[in-house]
């Protein structure tokens, strides 16, 4: 994938076609708003994984460099509403990911590795993510607390009536984001903890609309 691929920013990696893209940038707010709530809301089922040796909220910015060597690029975090120009950076290695696309590595400044971005060249079926990863998903249904907002986002809670869909493999670490027919996967983020609430905050049970 092209040096200019982007999950939450405005460019996409040509390896996508232009109906990935659209739904890509689509779905941008919604991954970024889970993956806020991911460090405050961590759910004790969920299991960091390695990449390769690296580990999100274990690994640190040298370990990473001796696993992938010198980044392509070093950009702001892609992931913005995860983690932001002012406590990170994201180191990107051109072609390295498992489907041969991007790799992006978000670092702290104090060297820890928040989150691991493995973008797909090309679109990946379900059915072939299955096989590759395997059997232990759970399909999570998310709704935004709009009332519960801050800092401009509003964070997530499970809602089996939900309209954000999220692929799930906890014991892994990893979640994917379907496209919008739910068929295909576009890309999978490594973090340190579960996405989301599991019950909506107080406000929302005092007002359902929100």
């Amino acid at each position: 994938m092209g040096a200019h691929s982007h999950l939450v920013s405005t460019l996409i990696g040509g390896g996508m076609g232009l109906q990935a893209q659209v739904h890509i940038r689509k779905i941008q707010w919604a991954l970024a708003l889970v993956l806020l709530t991911a460090t405050a809301f961590a759910q004790s089922v969920w299991h960091a994984t390695d990449f390769h040796g690296i580990t999100a909220g274990k690994s640190n910015k040298a370990a990473v460099i001796q696993s992938f060597g010198n980044p392509s690029e070093t950009r702001k975090p892609s992931l913005a509403a995860f983690a932001n120009e002012s406590c990170c950076e994201e180191l990107v290695f051109y072609g390295r990911g498992d489907n041969g696309g991007e790799l992006s590595i978000a670092i702290r400044r104090n060297g820890t590795v928040v989150y691991i971005l493995d973008q797909f060249k090309s679109a990946m079926p379900r059915s072939t993510a299955y096989r590759k990863y395997g059997k232990d998903w759970h399909d999570r249904s998310y709704s935004s607390a709009k009332c519960a907002e801050r800092a401009g986002l509003a964070p997530l809670y499970r809602d089996p009536a939900g309209s954000i869909e999220l692929v799930e493999y906890p014991d892994k670490g990893m979640l994917f984001w379907p496209s919008s027919d739910g068929y295909d996967f576009f890309g999978v983020v490594y973090t340190a903890s579960a996405p989301g609430l599991l019950k909506p905050p107080a406000c929302v049970k005092s007002h359902p609309s929100k």
